[in-house]
This record gives C-alpha cells, structure tokens and sequence, in this order.
C-alpha cells in the first residue's frame, strides 16, 4: 500500500476470508495471545455467508482491492465498539472514520478455568438461572 493512500471500506467477501484470518491470528499474536486464537477460514466463512449469518462484516482494501483491515460485528447493535492494546498505530485510522476512545472502562475477560467453573455454577443452580432469565415463579414453585 503506497503512502497517503486511503483505503477503501466495502462489504466482506468471501475471497477475503483467509487475509481477514489472517488479520485476526496477526492480532491475537500481537495481544499477545496468539494461543487462544483457533478461528478458521471454514468457520469463518460459515458465519458470515452460511445459510443464517451469524456474523457481518467489511474490509479495508488497498488499491489493488486486497483487504488490510476488517470489522466483525453481530447486526442489531446501535455502536461499534472494540478494545485495542494502548500505542497501536491503527488509533489514528480509527480516529479518521469518527471512533474515539472510551473513558473509564475496564476490559474484563473471563476463561479457562474460571470459565468452566462459572458453566458449572450455571447448571447445577437452575432456579438462579431462571431468575437471571425474568422467569417470574408461578403458584406451583412457591409450594
């Protein structure tokens, strides 16, 4: 890509499947994380053009229409919203098209085995789960 050239946004196809994995892996690795990455280019390819799209997405494409970046996101959402390692060069792309950072938010996340033993707590309380479901308890589980 020469320089001072504006990439262009255009929907997902799915000949960008393998660069937008690609991408992702490239990401991961530098979060430094790059062994809880396992997407695929089947399973991605399934999630954005199987028969029910789990998935949406564009791509940044060069002027030889090769994508150097990409959004992923679930249809339905009001805000795009993402998480980026403080220093990444791409903070002034993303300032180009209007994003800006979010204050006073604290990334969480959750896996392993604290994920496993939350699954755990979740199966083996089924009332807790109903409550977190708004499931309002008829005359019959009162007795």
């Amino acid at each position: 890509m020469s320089q001072g050239f504006l990439p262009s946004i255009r929907p997902a196809r799915p000949q960008d499947v393998p660069a937008v994995v690609a991408m992702v892996h490239e990401l991961a690795d530098y979060q430094r994380c790059a062994d809880q990455c396992r997407l695929t280019a089947e399973q991605l390819t399934v999630a954005l053009f199987g028969p029910s799209p789990a998935v949406f997405g564009h791509v940044a494409v060069d002027a030889d229409d090769e994508p150097v970046g990409f959004a992923l996101w679930l249809r339905g959402y009001q805000r795009l919203e993402w998480l980026m390692r403080e220093g990444n060069p791409a903070a002034g792309f993303y300032a180009t098209v209007g994003a800006v950072p979010m204050e006073g938010l604290v990334p969480y996340r959750l896996g392993g085995p604290a994920l496993h033993a939350l699954a755990a707590q979740a199966e083996a309380a089924p009332a807790r789960r109903n409550a977190c479901e708004g499931r309002v308890p008829d005359r019959g589980d009162e007795a």
